[in-house]
């Protein structure tokens, strides 16, 4: 059975939602390494059918506070010269290869995008991303962002935050929305952030999850799709 590396930056305790869920009815078989919980990262992928780099609620400028980060940048450097295996990267994991592509990944200036946020397709005939979420709403949470790297294509932009679904050089990709999120994942970043400066910006939970319920079939369809393509 083929097998995913995941590589987490989040605690062992938050699942990986529609990721895991679609990933396991095509067939593929999980590998989680929790770097940031002391995990080691492979000197070689070419075992598994592809990489994927999630989130967390790090920021890449804050690297230098996170030996575990140091070295994640520098073996994802590696990784991206002439990846064995497809790569993609999801917010912060997003936000980590458009760093090593030499982008800048900063505080954005607009506040957080949190919730069910629309983006627009620029690109419709990408080979692996069906433009079936363009001008739909999609599941936000950050305020990071990053600036598009040399040889990068942008396929999917946001109104808040430009740069939502790219495509970076060597056919690797990353996601700044959340195709992966599912109910428990959403209640359980809302219940860590109680008490915290941005909580009073969060949108009502209640409607959140409503608006999710509505959104699942499509963000479960495009996020099978990509996967059963992309790392076929």
């Amino acid at each position: 059975m083929p097998k995913l590396l995941v590589i987490r930056h989040h605690s062992s305790a938050v699942g990986l939602g529609l990721l895991e869920e679609v990933s396991k009815e095509l067939g593929f078989e999980f590998e989680e390494r929790f770097i940031n919980e002391g995990a080691v990262l492979p000197e070689s992928v070419s075992q598994y059918a592809g990489v994927i780099v999630m989130g967390g609620k790090q920021s890449v400028y804050d690297a230098h506070k996170y030996e575990w980060m140091q070295k994640e940048i520098i073996w994802l450097e590696e990784l991206i010269k002439a990846p064995p295996v497809p790569v993609l990267g999801v917010c912060l994991g997003c936000q980590l290869l458009a760093h090593v592509c030499g982008a800048h990944v900063y505080l954005g200036t607009s506040g957080i995008e949190v919730g069910f946020k629309k983006i627009g397709f620029k690109k419709t005939e990408d080979p692996y991303l069906k433009p079936t979420l363009c001008g739909q709403q999609v599941f936000q949470w950050h305020q990071d962002t990053f600036d598009l790297p040399e040889g990068a294509e942008l396929i999917a932009a946001g109104l808040t935050y430009t740069n939502q679904a790219v495509r970076f050089k060597n056919n690797v990709y990353g996601f700044q929305f959340h195709p992966d999120v599912c109910e428990k994942r959403i209640q359980n970043w809302y219940q860590e952030d109680q008490g915290k400066a941005w909580a009073e910006y969060l949108p009502s939970l209640d409607d959140v999850l409503l608006t999710y319920q509505s959104h699942k079939p499509l963000m479960r369809g495009f996020l099978k799709d990509f996967i059963s393509k992309y790392f076929s």
